[in-house]
């Protein structure tokens, strides 16, 4: 099959001149598909344009809530030409009847196991309407449902295809150590949609992709220390602590950045962490002020 995966953005994007990261997502699912597909990306972000009259027979659309109408809009025009939509992302984990009103099936959930399900039922022509992967209910889903209850592992997977992008324009490469966090702050989905329990990925997996990677990249886990304040849970920290020691070794190394609670630093190993972090070429953190009163947490 001929497969596109598509990464919308909006004809103007005020991050782009600065933040041009290569999205995570579209290249892991193309990692995902099996070799027998052809694959392509489309990174609208960086100024892709999609082409309505390729001969695509699949096309998979990642949606975020401030793209849902852009995404909409452009599963609406494939399923007007005959093809087979598949919508996932953040937002359809929220809004997934919503959703199935724009696409062929619905992906609830992370991608791994769900993905290859997919397109092996396309090709038996078997496809349910919704693919739900973790513990979430489904009783109010309407439709025919395929349903795996456990999360994903994050070991051996495939190498990202950042081949199907044109590396140069990009500032930095993406990569990703852990999913899940413990926290269930009540203006952020990470722990709804990726669970409570931290999943790590292992480290020696992590060394060998970011020595694939340029000299720069964006950690898009949720927090890059982790959650050192979480006392009962050593073999967490230790997890960090051993992967950012180990990436400080790598040759040449690498800068890179992401997204981390400055707490951290109130911790004995947070605090040891964010000096590993550096060494291992940490040289931006991107953190949140969620309030600046007591009256607003």
């Amino acid at each position: 099959m001929n497969i596109t995966i598509v990464f919308p953005g909006r004809s103007l994007e005020t991050a782009r001149p600065t933040a041009s990261v290569m999205p995570l997502a579209p290249c892991l699912l193309a990692a995902l598909t099996s070799k027998e597909h052809d694959v392509s990306l489309v990174d609208m972000f960086l100024g892709d344009q999609v082409d309505y009259e390729s001969h695509v027979d699949v096309v998979a659309i990642t949606v975020r809530t401030p793209l849902a109408t852009v995404a909409y809009e452009i599963a609406d025009k494939f399923l007007q030409r005959g093809k087979k939509v598949v919508l996932g992302g953040p937002h359809i984990f929220a809004f997934p009847e919503e959703a199935k009103g724009h696409a062929t099936t619905v992906a609830i959930g992370e991608g791994e196991d769900l993905w290859p399900q997919i397109l092996e039922d396309i090709q038996r022509n078997e496809l349910k309407q919704f693919y739900v992967c973790g513990p979430y209910p489904v009783q109010d889903l309407h439709g025919t449902i395929h349903h795996i209850k456990q999360r994903p592992t994050l070991e051996k997977l495939p190498p990202m295809r950042r081949d199907l992008l044109p590396r140069g324009r990009y500032m930095m490469d993406s990569i990703f150590t852990t999913r899940g966090c413990p926290n269930h702050c009540r203006f952020c989905p990470v722990t709804d949609i990726f669970g409570a329990k931290i999943r790590h990925r292992p480290i020696d997996d992590v060394l060998a992709e970011v020595s694939s990677l340029g000299p720069r990249y964006y950690n898009v886990d949720d927090s890059v220390f982790g959650h050192p304040q979480i006392v009962d849970r050593p073999e967490e920290n230790q997890y960090y602590l051993d992967l950012y020691r180990e990436l400080a070794c790598l040759r040449p190394k690498r800068l890179w950045t992401g997204g981390g609670g400055l707490s951290a630093v109130n911790y004995k190993d947070g605090r040891r962490i964010l000096e590993l972090a550096a060494e291992s070429g940490l040289c931006s953190i991107a953190a949140g002020l969620e309030s600046i009163s007591a009256h607003g947490q």
